[in-house]
């Protein structure tokens, strides 16, 4: 919360260039389409990356996966409100057709098994081990909400010359959430890039917020049902799937042409989803993005901001990630 209040987070976002924003979108929806296909057993992990899973494609997973996607495709195309939302359930059917999901109840409330609030042990986070684990998740947070609040305010249209409106207020919101979640013991409360799917379906305010709140309030006592569907992950697959493909048109913005923009947009695009993490891409584009600028005589196009961020990045992942 300091950082963003000192304008520090802000400075790491000003720094990327253009291309390097649309590349953090294109990067972002790859990787969740690629999350999607994953989810669904269309891929699978091989010596060569990832393969076809050939022996799944006639699978009832594959058969929800495809009603899925097929009916948001469809309906998307007709230009039918919720059409993500429609495909998703619509997929839900199958599988609970199919018996892969069984919903013994619908309504009910979450078992809690023990006290999480407030129960920090300050004492080991200030040991050696638990700094350094302390600056990782300082790291990822900071890069994964900046790739975040980018992807989807180009998807939203809200970007204006190619920054993000109050950009040190939606910051500060993510850090209150993310200090306010942790001390109530829940998950991580930040942006998630998820939001990407509301925004396709045409939420781009803060109305759109406040309501996805309310209906999170109102889903715990759809626990059972919740629980039924999230653990069978080729429901949801097809809408990654297609919101990856909606954002992917962000790379008709990067400036291919000039080799110093290109080449760190291309690594950050394939990084992204080989890395498997959103934080992790844009610290290489943040590394090799100013070194090729600067190899190319074009110094004078390099804020200093980006040459400190560049050598924060490698003496973060020389002297304490490779320890983690």
């Amino acid at each position: 919360m300091g950082l963003t209040v000192l304008g520090i987070r802000v400075v790491v976002l000003n720094v990327l260039s253009s291309s390097m924003r649309s590349a953090i979108v294109v990067g972002i929806g790859l990787f969740i389409a690629f999350i999607g296909l994953q989810n669904a057993g269309i891929v699978t992990a091989a010596p060569s990356l990832v393969t076809l899973n050939a022996a799944e494609l006639l699978s009832v997973d594959s058969a929800v996966f495809w009603t899925g996607f097929t009916t948001i495709l469809v309906l998307k195309m007709r230009r039918v409100p919720c059409s993500i939302l429609i495909g998703i359930a619509t997929a839900a059917i199958v599988a609970w057709a199919c018996g892969r999901i069984r919903i013994d109840r619908v309504f009910g409330w979450p078992e809690f098994t023990q006290h999480t609030v407030l129960q920090l042990d300050f004492r080991a986070a200030f040991t050696l081990s638990g700094l350094s684990y302390v600056a990782v998740f300082l790291f990822m947070d900071i890069f994964d909400t900046t790739g975040t609040l980018i992807g989807v305010s180009q998807q939203a249209g809200l970007m204006k010359d190619g920054r993000v409106p109050r950009m040190r207020e939606a910051m500060l919101a993510d850090s209150v959430g993310t200090v306010a979640g942790a001390c109530v013991g829940t998950s991580t409360v930040t942006s998630y890039i998820e939001s990407a799917a509301g925004v396709e379906q045409g939420g781009r305010t803060g109305l759109t917020a406040l309501t996805t709140a309310v209906l999170f309030l109102v889903a715990i006592g759809f626990s059972p049902l919740i629980v039924s569907l999230g653990a069978y992950s080729p429901v949801a697959s097809p809408a990654l799937v297609v919101v990856g493909a909606m954002m992917f048109r962000a790379v008709r913005s990067i400036d291919w042409a000039d080799e110093t923009e290109g080449i760190p947009a291309f690594l950050l695009i394939l990084a992204i989803p080989i890395f498997f993490s959103i934080a992790d891409g844009i610290a290489l584009a943040m590394i090799v993005w100013p070194l090729l600028k600067i190899v190319s005589g074009r110094t004078a196009e390099v804020p200093r901001a980006s040459i400190v961020i560049a050598v924060t990045v490698i003496i973060y992942f020389a002297a304490i990630r490779v320890h983690i």
